[in-house]
């Protein structure tokens, strides 16, 4: 889906010098004049598009050469080769992944890919691989290598630019966090569009689901809906269908969810694209073939056939054709393959502005073809094997078409002695049984009836032949074998008959060789008979009647117009026992069993498990709310699963046996659940002990009933605790408030106060305060007051009740 962790497949090719059974053992080296470098183009070439036949510039490596440290950032500074590379990285770092972290996940982003850059005049060609990055001087890393470096070394190189605002500027920087969350977005949007058939509504497109990762709550309830799933998946409701898993997905929103580490950053940091494609790119390139299936086999035997250079160019274009690929080179995204009559064209950067690219005429492409499997280069270890398996197939195809080839000679004279003997023999109203013995002894049953049903077929409009020899020709061959040079010359009302006497004759040896039973008042001869689980069945084809059969399984038989297959008449058997359930069922609603409604499980098809012929395999019923149970349709038994991943509780031979020992395991479930007493009310009555479990595995309810007691025990420290606390509280409302004494105290002073001042009620003399007089009001918990002095009693007294409350 285009992920970080996705990458391209490895190339094909190796560095190993030792041969495989596969080396070319007639191939003829190429003239030593020619070397590896003369068939790669320069710079200035790759750069203007000009033919890769022209280019003849070979490179030397300088004495004492060597990469300086700010050599090798321009180079790790450049990212991997996948989009956004070198945002995910730097995003690892703000996020404060460890070390360790940051080093596997380099390992993964960067997978294999090619690099060539031209620092200060010199060509540098880059490649990293699980090990780590190698540069050499030139085209090719391995070639002149340069300087090695192990991914802990990387990841120190990249740790110094970031924690110096080296590796990426501002700008870039500030799109970092939404670059992410949209990657996230499309991760979950592709899983949600695999595995959930109703999405909801608030994740049912791309921007919603960025909507939610760019909060902490939003990122909480995609958390949520993905563990749901998870459990779902754990419980076996559903199945995977691509790679990435919710456990991924919830680890890469928690990623998200991180608090960041801020790095310094400088406003513009020079980020090198590459500057030519190396030759390691071009022989990935080319190991991978014409992108055609086999294609890459049909080069390899046609250059060991010994083929001239214009010969196997002029293969390699027909074999190519006109076309291209995107991501046609390792590791890389933004890359690009065209090829036509010139020959093969790689870029990178977009399509309408590449940055770089590469022209190899069919020419130079064949001369490189021919050293890579001299050099035994061309196909990895895993494409030989491969081979090994084409190449039997191919000789078992040459056989199969030797054989056809041999047959249709045989057919096509048996065709003509059929003409030859209906002419000479036909009596006006069939051919002598005799002549028809002696045609079928002659070329074989087979034979005669391939040339009777090819005609047969061909002529499906021609309404002189039955319906029943029609349906039985289409049975015989495929619309693949029909032959147009086998087709019989002879009237086909004539030809009709003569097929009946054809099948009659065959059938009537048939008779002889086969055993005979009546099945349901008809006799028939013993097709085919088999046991599954504890049924027996039997196929009969009727011996006065041919095109029925009759099957027989247990005391019951049931009559087809058609041959039926196994698959399909024990599909028949369990779906006439299900309706008969279902009947039964039915009549049984409202009835009572011992006292109790009867309660049978609900199973429902996984059609997911469906075989091939569209025939379920597996079925699923919820046991308890938290419970499920499996049916799994093995070979002849059909197992009980209540877990993935653990042994079935028991095996049957049939599926209602199955079914029915269920039913029994959620009875016995039940009953112990209610047989539970309750013990917040008194015991009043006989405790009754539970006898042995009738179906003999209840293990998983037991331990279920093994954890109640705890969990009564734990209900009842909680009730005491509530018990307790509620006694407190009655203790705490006859308690005054807190400041409630203080409060009975000012009042009282207050009290005190209105009297002092409502002294003119009872006299003359007025309270009269001077401007540089100041009464204090002394409260015991109260600082000293100084009251302003006032001319007027009722603004005194207003100021001296304010103070006080």
């Amino acid at each position: 889906m285009g992920e970080e962790d996705e990458q391209h497949p490895e190339p094909g090719g190796g560095s190993r010098t030792e041969r495989t059974d596969l080396q070319p053992t007639n191939f003829v080296k190429p003239e030593e004049s020619y070397t590896q470098l003369s068939l790669f183009p320069s710079e200035e070439e790759q750069r203007g598009s000009i033919t890769a036949a022209e280019a003849s510039k070979k490179y030397t490596m300088p004495a004492a050469f060597y990469l300086s440290e700010t050599d090798l950032e321009v180079i790790i500074r450049s990212g991997g080769g996948q989009k956004d590379s070198r945002k995910r990285i730097y995003a690892k770092y703000t996020e404060g992944k460890s070390t360790d972290e940051i080093i596997a996940f380099l390992k993964k982003e960067y997978s294999q890919v090619g690099k060539g850059f031209e620092l200060h005049g010199h060509p540098i060609s880059v490649w990293f691989d699980e090990n780590g990055m190698t540069a050499g001087y030139g085209m090719q890393a391995a070639e002149s290598v340069v300087t090695t470096l192990s991914w802990d070394q990387i990841e120190k190189y990249i740790h110094a630019m970031i924690t110096y605002g080296l590796y990426m500027d501002a700008n870039e920087a500030a799109l970092v966090d939404k670059t992410e969350m949209e990657r996230v977005s499309y991760q979950i949007g592709y899983f949600l569009r695999d595995w959930i058939d109703d999405v909801p509504e608030e994740l049912n497109s791309i921007e919603k689901i960025e909507t939610l990762l760019s909060t902490h709550e939003g990122r909480e309830q995609l958390e949520s809906f993905l563990e749901d799933v998870d459990a779902r998946i754990s419980y076996g409701e559903l199945k995977p269908k691509t790679v990435k898993s919710p456990g991924y997905l919830l680890s890469e929103i928690a990623d998200l969810d991180r608090e960041r580490i801020h790095f310094p950053l400088h406003d513009t940091v020079d980020v090198r694209q590459e500057d030519f494609i190396t030759q390691d790119e071009i022989d990935y390139a080319l190991c991978i073939g014409s992108g055609f299936a086999d294609g890459k086999f049909r080069i390899y035997e046609y250059f060991m056939d010994l083929h001239n250079q214009k010969e196997n160019a002029d293969f390699l274009k027909k074999e190519y054709g006109i076309g291209g690929q995107s991501g046609a080179l390792p590791g890389n995204s933004s890359s690009n393959s065209e090829h036509d009559a010139k020959g093969i064209l790689l870029e990178k950067g977009s399509l309408l502005n590449p940055y770089t690219k590469v022209l190899l005429n069919w020419n130079v492409v064949e001369e490189r073809i021919c050293e890579l499997i001299y050099a035994d280069k061309y196909f990895s270890p895993q494409e030989k094997e491969e081979y090994k398996n084409y190449k039997k197939e191919q000789e078992k195809k040459a056989k199969e078409a030797e054989i056809t080839r041999l047959n249709n000679g045989i057919r096509l004279e048996c065709k003509q002695e059929i003409e030859k003997q209906i002419a000479e023999k036909y009596n006006g109203f069939s051919v002598p049984q005799n002549t028809v013995s002696e045609i079928v002894e002659k070329y074989g049953i087979d034979c005669v009836q391939f040339v009777l049903a090819n005609t047969i077929v061909q002529a499906w409009k021609e309404g002189r032949f039955s319906l029943r020899n029609k349906e039985w020709a289409s049975s015989i061959l495929t619309e693949g074998e029909w032959s147009n040079t086998l087709i019989l010359n002879t009237h086909p009302t004539i030809l009709d008959g003569f097929t009946n006497q054809v099948r009659n004759l065959q059938h009537e040896k048939e008779q002889v060789v086969q055993e005979q039973l009546t099945l349901d008042g008809h006799l028939c001869i013993l097709i085919d008979q088999w046991e599954s689980g504890n049924v027996k069945y039997l196929i009969g084809n009727c011996v006065d009647d041919p095109d029925f059969y009759y099957v027989q399984c247990k005391n019951r038989v049931f009559e087809f117009d058609h041959k039926p297959d196994k698959v399909e008449v024990e599909d028949y058997y369990i779906d006439i026992l299900a309706e008969e359930d279902i009947d039964r069922h039915e009549a049984e609603v409202g009835a009572k069993l011992d006292g109790e409604e009867l309660q049978r499980l609900s199973w429902q098809v996984v059609h997911e498990a469906d075989d091939a012929f569209g025939n379920p395999t597996k079925w699923s019923a919820r046991l308890f709310s938290d419970v499920f149970l499996w049916i799994n349709k093995g070979n002849a038994v059909y197992s009980i699963y209540d877990a993935e991943g653990y042994p079935p509780l028991e095996t049957f031979e049939s599926l209602e046996d199955a079914m029915a020992w269920a039913d029994e395991l959620a009875a016995d479930g039940r009953d112990i659940e209610n047989s539970i007493p309750d013990e917040t009310t008194p015991d009043t009555e006989e405790k009754q002990e539970i006898g042995p479990d009738p179906v003999g595995n209840i293990i998983r309810l037991d331990n279920v009933l093994k954890t109640m007691p705890d969990k009564l025990a734990e209900a009842k420290d909680r009730l005491e605790t509530l018990t307790n606390q509620l006694e407190s509280a009655k203790i705490e409302v006859t308690k005054p408030f807190q400041q409630e004494e203080e409060l009975a105290e000012k009042l009282k002073r207050l009290a005190e106060l209105n009297a002092l001042l409502n002294m003119d009620e009872k006299g003359t003399d007025a309270l009269i305060l001077e401007d540089d007089e100041q009464p204090a009001i002394v409260n015991s918990d109260m600082a000293v007051t100084p009251i302003t002095s006032v001319k007027t009693k009722p603004m005194l007294k207003k100021k001296v009740v304010g103070l006080c409350l």
